[in-house]
């Protein structure tokens, strides 16, 4: 029984080793990425996988392979590069850039992705709010 589950250990590593290597050869691919820039990513899962969520969300590759090319150039750190491309998929797509000039204590920061969601929620419901209530004065009126 024993030595069963070891051989069947011994089988599953290398077909896990297997889909993980035919999933980053399609991330390669899709995104046009050279071996040496895969090499330089390859070992950060974190990386890895944002990179495949952003693929999954529909996010434009030319955006994520400009993210990438900046980081290939050195203008991003490994940190902006996670950072921007799951800022990519907050704000699906639309183009921001990141500003190292900004006066950090006049700068909203945040901990985390899930914050800046709640954040953004959060601007979301005090405009519908302040929409809503403005209508229902107009409304009033008339």
């Amino acid at each position: 029984m024993n030595e069963t589950l070891t051989k069947l250990k011994v089988n599953i590593i290398p077909l896990i080793g297997l889909l993980i290597l035919v999933s980053c050869n399609s991330l390669k691919q899709e995104l046009k990425i050279t071996n040496k820039e895969f090499r330089l990513v390859k070992n950060d899962t974190l990386l890895i996988k944002s990179l495949k969520l952003s693929l999954k969300n529909s996010i434009d590759k030319k955006l994520i392979r400009r993210r990438l090319d900046s980081f290939y150039n050195g203008n991003y750190t490994k940190h902006e590069l996670i950072t921007s491309i799951e800022l990519d998929r907050v704000f699906k797509g639309k183009v921001f850039e990141i500003d190292r000039k900004i006066d950090k204590e006049k700068a909203i920061d945040f901990d985390s992705i899930k914050d800046v969601k709640a954040y953004l929620n959060n601007i979301k419901k005090q405009i519908k709010n302040s929409l809503d209530n403005s209508k229902t004065r107009t409304d009033s009126i008339n």
